[in-house]
């Protein structure tokens, strides 16, 4: 895992976060080795959080909040709908077909 340490002590950014074990990402390939997960990167699993909210009907703004992004336009970015999704949408404007009087 990260911890935070002070700049004096690292000689970086103030609080800036620090992995022990050299590579910051090292632990991360450990997980997925060990869970069998092939191509995947830190960054899938933000873009399956962002999705998975806003398929779930939580305000874009508020996943914006979650994810820590400072514009919408990065949380857009990272919020893919399923196709699904999309057709239901869809379906919400089309209104339902009824049958004409005789049919």
């Amino acid at each position: 895992m990260f911890m935070k340490e002070r700049h004096d002590q690292i000689g970086g950014a103030k609080n800036a976060l620090v992995y022990p074990g050299g590579s910051s990402t090292r632990w991360f390939d450990n997980v997925l080795e060990e869970a069998g997960i092939h191509d995947a990167v830190w960054y899938t699993f933000r873009h399956t959080t962002a999705s998975r909210l806003v398929m779930r009907g939580v305000h874009i703004a508020v996943v914006q909040k979650v994810m820590g992004h400072r514009t919408l336009r990065m949380t857009f970015r990272y919020a893919h709908l399923a196709a699904g999704h999309l057709l239901a949408a869809v379906e919400k404007v089309v209104p339902e077909r009824r049958p004409f009087f005789g049919e």
